[in-house]
């Protein structure tokens, strides 16, 4: 919740409060809005891409002795899909 103002700090914690299943969807889109203005959204995007590119080295480092084949390059593009899913 940083960045955000006090009321606002005040309606995400009762949203957050509530069960799942008692969640509103224009509180939840009001949420998603407040990440994107915030740069919640873009800061995570930036984590996620970081921790891919880690695991893509280590994958490198990993199978650095093995023969490339299907399996390792699947292996090799998990990291990469997370980015392309919808």
């Amino acid at each position: 919740a940083r960045g955000a103002e006090p009321d606002e700090r005040q309606r995400l914690f009762a949203h957050l409060a509530r069960p799942r299943d008692q969640r509103q969807d224009g509180e939840v889109a009001w949420l998603r809005a407040l990440m994107a203005r915030l740069g919640s959204l873009d800061y995570a995007r930036g984590v996620a891409q970081g921790l891919a590119g880690a695991a893509l080295y280590e994958h490198q480092a990993a199978f650095a002795g093995a023969p490339e084949s299907r399996h390792t390059r699947f292996i090799a593009g998990l990291a990469g899909w997370i980015f392309r899913r919808d």
